[in-house]
């Protein structure tokens, strides 16, 4: 079973930020110009949305056998340990993920069930 999560953390803070970063340069560009479109606009834009699918669709944490693989956008697949269970709010999961020698925490949207 593989599911898809968002990131939290420093990591998450660091590499949404990067993300963001080219979307907002997109806009500025954007701005600066005196044409209605700019050629660095567009590719900049284009490079936010490839980014940001690509970010959505290779974060995932997979379940095979009880045992657990995280797959980040910048990493390999890694075996972690069970992810630790913090918090549920509003269909969103909280968990905490041991990788080596860091921690990730990552954000899961479930669908709530009425039991």
């Amino acid at each position: 079973m593989k599911k898809h999560f968002i990131f939290l953390g420093t990591n998450g803070l660091i590499y949404y930020s990067w993300l963001f970063i080219i979307l907002f340069m997109s806009i500025i560009f954007q701005q600066e110009t005196s044409k209605n479109i700019s050629l660095a606009c567009i590719i900049l834009g284009s490079i936010f949305i490839i980014s940001l699918i690509y970010t959505l669709l290779f974060s995932y944490i997979e379940c095979k056998n009880q045992t657990y693989f995280l797959k980040l956008p910048y990493l390999k697949k890694k075996r972690v340990f069970k992810p630790e269970f913090i918090n549920r709010y509003l269909g969103l999961s909280f968990y905490k993920v041991n990788v080596a020698n860091s921690n990730y925490f990552i954000v899961i949207v479930e669908k709530r069930s009425n039991a």
